[in-house]
């Protein structure tokens, strides 16, 4: 079993240093290893590769201590901890002293992206002279133009059907830019349920939603909504139903 984090952050210091003592608890309870103990444990010398060599089923606490009394021996030459940090992780004690020097606090900075990583990208070269002069709502149908809303509504047309042979339900583009705009507004102006945009009370009413579409015919359009056939949707994919919608967004986006 490998050292804890917090294990290793307790131990590290002392561990690099050779100075001052440690007290760890494990199931066997507390252990105290300070400058005197730890030379008495490691004072053979011979018997470190002996304790590396144990079975890995040993218990933690045992394995623990043996990683810090080959650490602490006495009789070995210090060396810097970056030559500590170089060696190649080839032992179970090499994988220690990595697993301690780990346990150091990494350093973070906040500096800008290179200007080459824009090179990877290609963008449509428009300035903003270049653009329409249209209204927000012209710039929104770039990218949920007609024919997108003709997709949703063969396919909500298609599923009322599948649900009820018998069914007479129908839609226009027009409503079915009403509930996207009503939807894409209960994002920014959030009520405790749905139906409070329609109450009487004036403190959770949206007038603009309430003039706009009944609560009734809002609450049946999204019952039946639907942007793919369900009886057609492609294996293992888990965005199947809203795969068609994803396609014809990107490439607008793309176009745009």
């Amino acid at each position: 079993m490998s050292l804890t984090r917090p294990f290793a952050e307790h131990l590290t210091p002392q561990i690099l240093k050779g100075t001052g003592s440690v007290e760890f608890v494990d199931e066997s309870g507390i252990h105290v290893i300070d400058d005197e103990s730890a030379s008495d444990v490691t004072s053979a010398e011979d018997q470190s590769d002996e304790l590396w060599s144990n079975d890995v089923s040993a218990p933690s606490a045992s394995v623990a201590k043996k990683r810090v009394y080959v650490k602490q021996q006495s009789s070995k030459p210090k060396q810097p901890r970056t030559e500590q940090l170089a060696e190649p992780v080839t032992t179970e004690k090499s994988t220690a002293a990595v697993l301690l020097c780990e346990s150091l606090l990494r350093e973070w900075k906040k500096t800008d992206i290179d200007e080459q990583q824009c090179g990877k990208f290609s963008w449509n070269n428009l300035d903003s002279g270049s653009l329409p002069d249209m209204e927000p709502s012209g710039y929104f149908e770039l990218f949920w133009n007609n024919e997108l809303f003709e997709q949703i509504k063969t396919f909500s047309k298609l599923y009322a059907t599948q649900q009820d042979p018998r069914s007479s339900f129908d839609v226009s583009d027009d409503e079915l830019k009403v509930m996207v705009g009503i939807l894409l507004m209960s994002g920014y102006n959030v009520v405790p349920r749905r139906r409070l945009y329609w109450s009487t009370e004036t403190d959770v009413r949206n007038e603009m939603i309430a003039s706009a579409m009944s609560r009734n015919r809002f609450d049946e359009l999204l019952s039946k909504l639907h942007c793919a056939d369900n009886t057609s949707l492609p294996d293992a994919d888990r965005f199947g139903k809203v795969r068609p919608l994803i396609k014809r967004l990107n490439q607008k986006y793309l176009d745009h």
